[in-house]
């Protein structure tokens, strides 16, 4: 199991916002003899995500509450954001990977983009 993000992937979060100081790896170089480049741990992307999202029902125009959802299947893992209305069951938006980690990166992204975290 892959349990951080590689540097590539942390980089990409530091450009869009997130702050460097909420890594808690990161990737040791000989050539500078020191520990460079943050990279984000499972944990930390937990930490970043938020639990519940407000998400709009255009349609009937109103508004829900969306949970983390996090499942799996013996070959992928999924995570999203899901909500009930009217006793059925909606996800607002779902990503998967082989590894947790890659598709709650996915999911942090889009919610970085929507808007959805607060960030430092």
């Amino acid at each position: 199991m892959k349990a951080t993000l590689t540097i590539e992937q942390s980089a990409e979060l530091i450009k869009r916002g997130v702050s460097e100081r909420r890594a808690t790896s990161s990737v040791w170089s000989p050539s500078e003899n020191a520990y460079i480049h943050p990279t984000f741990t499972l944990a930390d992307l937990l930490s970043l995500m938020p639990k519940e999202i407000t998400v709009t029902m255009e349609f009937y125009d109103v508004d829900r509450l969306a949970c983390l959802h996090i499942s799996s299947t013996n070959e992928k893992w999924y995570v999203s954001y899901k909500y009930e209305f009217e006793e059925r069951e909606y996800w607002c938006k779902m990503f998967n990977s082989e590894e947790l980690i890659d598709a709650l990166y996915k999911l942090l992204l889009w919610a970085i983009d929507n808007n959805h975290v607060k960030l430092d």
